[in-house]
């Protein structure tokens, strides 16, 4: 339960979605997307995967009943723990958006640390390769 006024909510959440790269989905109220589906194969960040978000509040008795539903294409993703950090903070943020309309809460440092610990993986694999390449180069050259 979020115990604020539905406007401010509304305010807050669309504020977070914007901040964080979403555009308004269709003509449907507090429906967002952001990234794209060749984004989530070739991204070396999760913010550049295909995410639909959609926001329902409902009155309730002792304030708003808020839920979001975040679809995550995560297609052909190897997920890493720094990824589930990023969508966590993601997470975190929506909710502080919703409790507090006016705060600022960013998953820019998430983001950075996510896309920084793919690149080591793809230059960690390239170098192996290489260096596989290498050695069966070598003994290929010592066979003949």
């Amino acid at each position: 339960m979020v115990p604020t006024a539905r406007r401010d909510a509304e305010r807050g959440l669309r504020a977070y979605f914007e901040r964080a790269g979403y555009k308004p989905k269709d003509r449907r109220p507090l429906s967002f997307s952001r990234g794209s589906t060749l984004g989530t194969y070739i991204g070396l960040s999760p913010k550049s995967w295909k995410v639909d978000a959609s926001v329902t509040i409902r009155a309730a008795d002792d304030g708003l009943d808020v839920s979001v539903h975040l679809e995550i294409d995560s297609s052909g993703q190897i997920v890493t723990p720094k990824e589930d950090e990023f969508w966590r903070i993601e997470a975190d943020g929506i909710e502080v958006a919703m409790r507090q309309p006016n705060a600022l809460h960013s998953s820019h440092k998430a983001n950075e640390t996510a896309r920084t610990g793919n690149l080591n993986i793809i230059v960690t694999v390239i170098v192996v390769a290489i260096m596989a390449g290498v050695v069966v180069g070598f003994l290929a050259f010592l066979a003949s």
